[in-house]
């Protein structure tokens, strides 16, 4: 049963109050089995996806290096771009918005590729969280 999430908003007086009740957080902390599978869940993703990355050692393929040498022209350079990397069909490209997003690591990591590695192992994990949330509300609320 999918139940919905309740928002209230209620302006009074210059003052405004939010209430945002969120039903699977509720039954995370009520029920210790689900915690725990929650628990072991983010664990396992965790270190299946960190042992490369906590090492410094992990792989730098041609498609990463085309990516870095984009958002080194992005941000050392400042010539911003429209086009983002290209794809297996001849003159079709995907939008420039991961160039963007990498360069955010990128420009606090002074340009070392490790902070690429770690934002994908970051969204990686989060969107792991994501998954189990949306599983969880489907099936135990």
């Amino acid at each position: 049963m999918i139940t919905a999430r309740v928002v209230e908003i209620s302006l009074t007086n210059k003052c405004c109050s939010v209430r945002i009740n969120l039903p699977v957080i509720k039954v995370l902390l009520q029920n210790k089995v689900k915690t725990g599978i929650f628990l072991l869940f983010l664990l396992l993703g965790f270190f299946l996806r960190a042992k490369e990355t906590l090492s410094h050692n992990y792989l730098f393929l041609i498609d990463m290096g085309r990516d870095m040498m984009a958002v080194k022209e992005i941000i050392y350079d400042h010539h911003l771009t429209l086009i983002g990397p290209y794809t297996s069909l001849a003159g079709v490209f995907q939008g420039p918005l991961w160039y963007y997003f990498l360069s955010i690591p990128t420009l606090i990591f002074h340009g070392d590729p490790w902070g690429g590695v770690l934002l994908m192992l970051l969204t990686s994990l989060l969107t792991a969280i994501i998954a189990f949330f949306l599983y969880a509300e489907i099936l135990w609320v």
